[in-house]
């Protein structure tokens, strides 16, 4: 005796047959995910003086295209002065901008050592340092020379003014000279002027 025939209502079929025509690709093309581009951001830059003091040591704007920010260290008339080497700790705001480059500028010499890099373990520290020959003699400063130019990207939304840390003090931001009693070493040119910085933001 035959088994009875087994009827299955073409609904139920239909609702089977679903998920296995969108898996292979047979119906309407399948869904893609499209992410949102990153955000890109404008830049801004703003003296924080305009008047660069004698005796003293300041950030300058120099250039903004795009997202790419140049700010320019000046040392602006330090009388007779023989300046051998310069040392700075800048301070700035990560989220804001990434350092992209640095590059030596001529107030000290073409031939002059240069070191521009984040502090260790600080990302929010940056550390310059510029330093002539040892047999080379110091450098009078007239006027007002660029001793580096450092190169940011804004890659966040807000604003950073880039400031000078300890200023003339050791390990912090200064101008040098040989110790006159030992030629081989330097000290702290006293009194220099660190004014206030630069602020860089997006826009």
């Amino acid at each position: 005796m035959s088994s009875p025939k087994r009827h299955v209502h073409p609904l139920l079929v239909a609702f089977l047959l679903t998920p296995f025509l969108a898996c292979s690709g047979e119906g309407e093309d399948d869904d893609v995910l499209t992410l949102p581009p990153p955000p890109t951001f404008g830049a801004q830059c703003a003296d924080g003086v305009t008047v660069l003091p004698s005796g003293s040591v300041a950030m300058q704007c120099a250039s903004v295209s795009g997202n790419l920010i140049s700010v320019d260290l000046v040392i602006t008339d330090t009388g007779s002065e023989q300046i051998v080497a310069a040392a700075f700790d800048l301070g700035f705001n990560p989220p804001v901008a990434t350092l992209e480059s640095c590059t030596l500028r001529s107030a000290l010499g073409s031939a002059a050592g240069f070191q521009c890099d984040l502090a260790n373990n600080n990302p929010s520290e940056i550390l310059v340092s510029v330093s002539r020959q040892t047999q080379d003699p110091g450098v009078t400063i007239s006027g007002s020379q660029i001793l580096a130019t450092l190169n940011f990207r804004i890659t966040g939304a807000g604003a950073s003014t880039l400031t000078f840390l300890g200023p003339n003090v050791a390990n912090g931001s200064a101008l040098l000279r040989r110790d006159p009693l030992n030629a081989t070493q330097t000290q702290i040119i006293p009194g220099i002027l660190f004014p206030t910085g630069v602020t860089i933001a997006s826009s």
